[in-house]
């Protein structure tokens, strides 16, 4: 049995978010005789899968490769992972939109139950992942057969990016069946820090430090995660923003912990370039 990792890439190169992942299955390798393997599907990403062999801790690479794969269509890669899933244990995913969307929907085609924002491993079943907007955390034991993860990536380091050996399989991509076919695609780019990847620090404020609120939303972070707040964003450095914990009495029973460690004071949030 093996334990996958599917890696999130842009055909080129391996994104961060991966080696959270991964070190997230190497734990679970802890308390079984698997082996991780990582999984890149794309259009001409030899280049990648190179990449992701030279990733500690990763066994193997299956490379799979199609104009199919091109745009990143959801049901495309599910039906693809779905088709090499009889071979593993666990199927692992960054818990970021891309991964969120991929891995809901191969567990409907399993017939599994999707364990999302997985936070600690406490072994090969049993994980806690966070709830409640990431104010709470629960811990669930999985009976399924194939357990289909996301991972929170914060609580995990990532693993070294090279000093890695393994071996590059390449694999036939599966018949697509019935999928959309892409018409076309609107990205939208800024330079705002993503909530998944963000990390927090509290700081007490002087009394003439107080931020101009130019916006308002959820704040994620290792110590403010989903607190409703306001946030700065640092003109001067686009990967770091300012965010000022406030009162929301339609969240008061489930963030009050929160809001007593931010009231009154601001919180640090910096992208780490996952």
């Amino acid at each position: 049995m093996s334990i996958l990792v599917i890696a999130e890439h842009d055909n080129a190169s391996i994104k961060g978010a991966t080696l959270h992942t991964v070190m997230a299955a190497a734990q679970i390798v802890m308390f079984t005789d698997a082996q991780v393997h990582l999984v890149v599907m794309g259009h001409q990403a030899e280049q990648a899968a190179q990449e992701g062999a030279h990733i500690a801790g990763v066994a193997q690479v299956i490379h799979i490769d199609g104009a199919e794969f091109a745009h990143d269509e959801a049901g495309h890669s599910a039906a693809q992972i779905r088709a090499i899933a009889p071979n593993c244990g666990h199927i692992l995913f960054a818990a970021t939109a891309w991964g969120r969307l991929i891995a809901s929907r191969l567990a409907v085609q399993l017939g599994v139950t999707l364990i999302n924002d997985i936070v600690s491993i406490e072994s090969a079943d049993t994980f806690q992942h966070a709830i409640h907007e990431g104010l709470e955390t629960a811990t669930v034991q999985s009976t399924d057969a194939i357990k289909v993860l996301t991972v929170r990536t914060t609580p995990f380091e990532a693993v070294p990016a090279t000093g890695g050996f393994a071996t590059v399989e390449i694999v036939a991509a599966a018949a697509p069946g019935r999928q959309p076919t892409m018409v076309g695609s609107e990205i939208a780019k800024n330079d705002r820090p993503t909530h998944t990847a963000a990390r927090g620090e509290a700081c007490a404020p002087a009394a003439d430090d107080v931020p101009v609120l130019d916006g308002y939303g959820h704040l994620w972070g290792d110590l403010a995660s989903g607190e409703l707040g306001a946030r700065q964003f640092d003109r001067g450095d686009p990967q770091r923003y300012r965010g000022l914990g406030l009162r929301s009495s339609s969240t008061r029973s489930r963030s009050e912990p929160v809001r007593d460690r931010a009231r009154g004071g601001a919180l640090d949030f910096v992208n780490p370039g996952v």
